[in-house]
């Protein structure tokens, strides 16, 4: 398993949570394959299936660069930056997190990974998600 690097410096393992995330995905993955490529299986299963990887195909990109943006963030940002937005009332947590977006725009699937990165550094959630 890869390890992450938390806001106190310590680094934790991924968590069950994620693992067990993963495992879904693998197994939805793997039945939405069985079912494309059997034959098997009702028309609908397959419709299903066809959805199903069309659209995990089409945001792997998406999720790649929100990964490798989020990455960005963790290594050049310092957190002393992300204590100053904390610091602010949330409406004007909202208005930053607003500007930056407008800037800096990202798709509903690459987000995932660089909020995620935004709350490790301390970022309230409201403001990471905006």
């Amino acid at each position: 398993m890869s390890s992450q690097t938390a806001k106190n410096g310590k680094t934790t393992r991924f968590t069950p949570e994620d693992t067990v995330s993963l495992s879904l995905f693998i197994l939805m993955a793997a039945f939405a394959l069985f079912c494309f490529f059997s034959g098997e299986g009702s028309l609908l299963l397959q419709r299903i299936a066809i959805t199903f990887l069309s659209v995990v195909i089409e945001a792997s990109c998406f999720m790649l660069i929100g990964s490798l943006i989020g990455g960005l963030i963790e290594e050049f940002i310092p957190v002393r930056f992300f204590d100053w937005i904390a610091g602010r009332k949330p409406f004007t947590q909202f208005l930053l997190a607003g500007s930056v977006g407008l800037i800096f725009p990202i798709c509903e699937c690459a987000i995932i990974p660089v909020a995620k990165r935004l709350v490790r550094k301390g970022v309230p959630l409201s403001a990471a998600l905006t």
